[in-house]
């Protein structure tokens, strides 16, 4: 397969602002780090998962 270079199509500043700045065809996932929920959550369903629940006890991933 021959190598394809893809332009970045990058925006000054903040990447998301807002929850609704980027509506798309899938449903848009933050990501943050910490086992607290954010103070301030941002707007839509909010699902909190501590980073925790996701590895065993030897800190490698958990099967999915």
């Amino acid at each position: 397969m021959p190598l394809a270079s893809y332009p970045a199509n990058l925006r000054p500043g903040v990447v998301i602002k807002d929850a609704n700045g980027t509506k798309g065809q899938y449903p848009m996932l933050l990501i943050a780090s910490g086992k607290k929920p954010a103070a301030k959550a941002p707007d839509g369903k909010v699902v909190h998962v501590p980073y925790t629940d996701l590895l065993n006890a030897d800190g490698t991933p958990k099967a999915a």
